[in-house]
């Protein structure tokens, strides 16, 4: 049941990382199935017309295996093999159906697995015969729904001709291999690191970057006595590391400098990981070199946009984007140009309402003053101060690390990098505008520790290059 659910969040994940267009459909040709073949009793990923062999998973032997698929038109059940593709990433307009594997074994038990772009994977273990239900399933009037996620025989063979056009583009589908190959590797490495220093891993999670080309760790591990186990005393040790891909399947991991109050340890791991195992040690020593040229920090230039507050914060707008095909421009919020942007990637999400056809994304930065030991930072982003609306906007750096929603109260006291002891926090915002909107207006609110809430507005913000509406910076909200 694990592995048919990691395939299916796999399968899931590409999509999410797939482009779409201005409908939120996953541009085409996309080709990325999930297949589902009762016959050969097996499940796996096929990408650009190959079977990806590291997302490929047997069903249980001694059970008979079906599909089943219920929509508002009514249930039925389905001959393999079943090819499965994500149309479009909007929730609201997904097709209102599900499709159930189901396992059964005589008429005494079954196991069952329901599969969708809504839930992803449930499991169940039931009693008797499986009686598959679509009374669940109504069509809502007004709803421009994508196509089913099945994609028939005919339209397969259709699609097939786009395929090796597409493998260009390969949507991901190298990195995604290359990971799979490495991932059971990493945790395996950082828990015998771990071992050497003397402490023992109490909690690891490993997640891959957005392009699958790099990835961070949170590693936390203990040391002490059983006694120190049972009435305390127990040294606790912690560590956020990088990870990131060289190329000829190898991977070097560090851990990253981190500002941890109360002289709490701070683990401290280095190493270069193949997909086979360690890297002969005359490999491994140019190979750290490069490691660690590729994650030495950059620091961006100054914004000329920016404005320090009472409590000693110092906000900053880095630049917009409008968010378009191809490559994208991108301005200060006087209209000119910016020198660089950080590296970064946005998961913001087209618009519903087709009058606000425009997507931009904006970014800045909030540099908080060294903490005191157990303070904690808050970041407020009004939505009902900003004019055009300013939506939630999941931004993350390369190695996958989520920075700040933009529009809902920000706890940041543990995530950040540590700048001399201070914190700087990297944010994302999506703006939707109308055909004719040429500026926009958000208010930011920010709290340190118990202090007051210090409010500043970016005023007449430019969604046109080279234009400028008269942008300013006023330290309070929006019409007060």
């Amino acid at each position: 049941m694990a592995r048919i659910g990691r395939i299916v969040q796999q399968w899931r994940e590409m999509a999410a990382r797939a482009e779409q267009d201005a409908d939120g459909r996953l541009k085409q040709p996309y080709p990325v199935y999930l297949v589902i073949d009762t016959t050969a009793q097996a499940v796996w990923i096929e990408a650009s017309g190959t079977m990806l062999p590291e997302f490929r998973c047997e069903l249980r032997r001694g059970l008979t295996w079906r599909v089943h698929h219920c929509e508002p038109k009514g249930t039925k059940e389905l001959p393999g093999p079943v090819r499965l593709q994500f149309r479009g990433l909007q929730a609201t307009r997904q097709w209102p159906e599900s499709l159930y594997l189901v396992g059964q074994s005589g008429s005494r038990e079954h196991l069952s697995f329901l599969i969708g772009c809504r839930v992803g994977l449930n499991g169940d273990h039931g009693k008797g015969r499986f009686v598959p239900t679509g009374t669940q399933h109504i069509l809502q009037d007004g709803v421009d729904y994508y196509e089913s996620i099945l994609v028939g025989d005919a339209e397969y063979k259709k699609q097939r001709p786009s395929l090796s056009a597409a493998e260009g583009n390969n949507h991901g589908v190298s990195g995604l291999v290359a990971w799979s190959k490495v991932e059971k590797r990493l945790y395996q490495t950082i828990e015998s690191q771990i071992g050497e220093t003397g402490f023992r891993l109490y909690d690891l999670k490993v997640e891959p970057g957005p392009a699958w080309s790099a990835a961070h760790a949170h590693v936390s591990a203990r040391r002490g006595t059983r006694w120190q186990h049972l009435f305390g005393g127990v040294q606790q040790a912690t560590g956020y590391m990088k990870i990131d891909h060289l190329g000829e399947g190898l991977w070097y991991a560090s851990t990253a400098p981190q500002a941890l109050p109360g002289g709490a340890t701070v683990l401290e791991l280095e190493f270069v990981v193949s997909e086979s195992g360690s890297p002969p040690p005359e490999e491994r020593s140019h190979r750290v070199v490069e490691g660690r040229e590729r994650q030495h920090p950059t620091t961006p230039p100054a914004s000329p946009w920016q404005v320090a507050l009472p409590n000693g914060a110092t906000v900053a707008i880095l630049g917009i984007s409008q968010v378009t095909d191809g490559e994208r421009p991108w301005w200060g919020p006087d209209g000119s140009t910016v020198p660089s942007i950080p590296e970064f990637y946005c998961e913001s999400r087209p618009p519903q309402d087709k009058q606000l056809a425009r997507r931009y994304e904006m970014v800045w930065i909030v540099d908080w003053p060294s903490p005191l030991f157990g303070s904690t930072h808050f970041c407020w982003a009004s939505k009902s101060r900003s004019d055009p609306p300013l939506l939630p906007c999941i931004a993350c750096d390369r190695y996958g690390e989520r920075y700040r929603h933009s529009s809902d109260m920000d706890i940041v006291e543990t995530l950040g990098s540590p700048v001399g002891g201070a914190m700087r926090c990297l944010h994302a915002g999506g703006i939707l505008c109308g055909p004719s909107d040429t500026q926009a207006t958000f208010s930011l609110g920010l709290r340190f520790d118990n202090g007051n809430v210090e409010w500043v507005t970016f005023r007449s913000i430019s969604l046109r290059p080279g234009e400028d509406p008269g942008f300013e910076i006023v330290q309070g909200l929006a019409g007060e």
